[in-house]
């Protein structure tokens, strides 16, 4: 009795993680809309995503069930997701969105603020290419 008991308990907290699957992709695709990010940067992100997610997955189910891998586990996994799409996601859309633009204006901000050294040096650039022009430059002789 206490292997069913055990498998019950992976069952559920497998369940468990793959709702939480679900917010984290959710999430996401929220982070992704707000952004519009260019096709280059989306498909490294996509990769990092899968990355972070299988990552989270392994360690989840090393600390469930030792990483054994059967049936049940996969079937909980993707009940998990249905789940959160079909009875949380309406009811953390709203706050996952506020994140969502959080997130998004926080990365530009900091974007931002990256490129104001680099402009300022290209400013500084083009004004001392454009004074050793003027200094190299012939007096006009009329």
């Amino acid at each position: 009795m206490p292997d069913l008991v055990n498998q019950i308990c992976a069952f559920l907290l497998t369940l468990l993680t793959g709702i939480l699957l679900g917010i984290i992709i959710h999430f996401y695709q929220l982070t992704v809309r707000k952004s519009r990010l260019r096709k280059f940067l989306l498909i490294i992100m996509d990769f990092t995503l899968w990355i972070l997610l299988i990552a989270l997955i392994f360690f989840g189910l090393v600390l469930i069930n030792l990483g054994e891998l059967r049936v049940y586990v996969f079937v909980a996994l993707i009940t998990g997701v249905l789940i959160y799409y079909r009875y949380g996601a309406r009811h953390l859309h709203r706050p996952l969105a506020v994140l969502a633009r959080a997130v998004v204006a926080c990365f530009s901000w900091l974007k931002h603020q990256l490129a104001k050294p680099f402009i300022y040096l290209e400013k500084a650039v083009k004004n001392y290419y454009a004074r050793k022009a003027e200094e190299a430059e012939p007096p006009d002789m009329e």
